[in-house]
């Protein structure tokens, strides 16, 4: 079978996909496999809203890293840009459990010399 499909395979693209007349099950169902890979110009971009009010930071940051990536659809492609735009709403009322707010820093380097910067996130 395997031989079979392969040499059907390569008869069926020799021709151009619609200009072949008598096309038989098989070769229809070889045309449909293939696959057409998104890039940025046939990304179908939509501007999403997210409201953040009440989640915990590390949930809603995947989510939304999800939407970004456009992994949600499905014409994904790894190495183009083919995710959507994502505005978040009520970002200062999100949620961090424990004791996260008074005791948890969140360690930024600027790329300087001495410039590790240690900001808590205290309200």
């Amino acid at each position: 079978m395997l031989k079979s499909a392969c040499r059907l395979e390569k008869e069926v693209f020799s021709h151009p996909v619609f200009g072949k007349k008598n096309v038989s099950n098989q070769e229809q169902w070889i045309l449909k496999l293939q696959t057409v890979s998104g890039n940025k110009e046939t990304a179908n971009k939509q501007w999403l809203l997210v409201d953040a009010e009440g989640k915990n930071l590390g949930r809603i940051c995947s989510e939304i890293a999800y939407l970004l990536r456009g992994k949600h659809k499905t014409n994904f492609t790894p190495h183009a840009d083919c995710g959507d735009n994502v505005v978040v709403i009520n970002a200062e009322k999100v949620a961090l459990t424990g004791n996260k707010w008074d005791e948890k820093q969140y360690i930024r380097y600027t790329g300087y010399p001495g410039g590790q910067r240690l900001p808590l996130q205290k309200r």
